[in-house]
């Protein structure tokens, strides 16, 4: 039994090195892949950075000085650049960090702005100043 676990043992360690050498090379051609991809993709777009790419407005000020509501309710300060963002019916922006925020957030969106319009009040406080 001894020579058995010492096997497996050595054996295991022998599949982790390999793993860790054959790992990195792996890595190295797969960012080479994409890379080239990437500047394939931008060249017959017509623009930089292709499909990566996503719009950004310019100006755009969310409820909550464009911090995230849901972050706001789960007690945290997550700034956005409002690219993904939702209007309520009174023409309210709010902005979210991920598509999973929107997305929880528009299960429940009244109850959620008020969720985060309570946390707001005790959260703002916090909020470092802008340069």
């Amino acid at each position: 039994m001894k020579n058995r676990t010492s096997w497996v043992l050595s054996l295991a360690l022998l599949g982790i090195a390999f793993g860790a050498t054959t790992g990195r090379a792996a890595a190295d051609e797969l960012k080479r892949v994409e890379s080239a991809a990437l500047e394939r993709f931008a060249m017959h777009s017509g623009f930089e950075g292709g499909m990566w790419t996503h719009y950004v407005p310019e100006d755009v000020n969310g409820e909550f000085e464009s911090y995230d509501p849901i972050g706001l309710i789960a007690g945290s300060l997550i700034k956005t650049d409002c690219s993904i963002s939702w209007q309520d019916e009174d023409g309210k922006l709010y902005c979210f960090a991920s598509t999973a925020s929107l997305g929880h957030f528009q299960d429940w969106p009244h109850t959620n702005v008020e969720k985060a319009r309570k946390a707001w009040t005790t959260l703002s406080e916090n909020v470092p100043p802008q340069s």
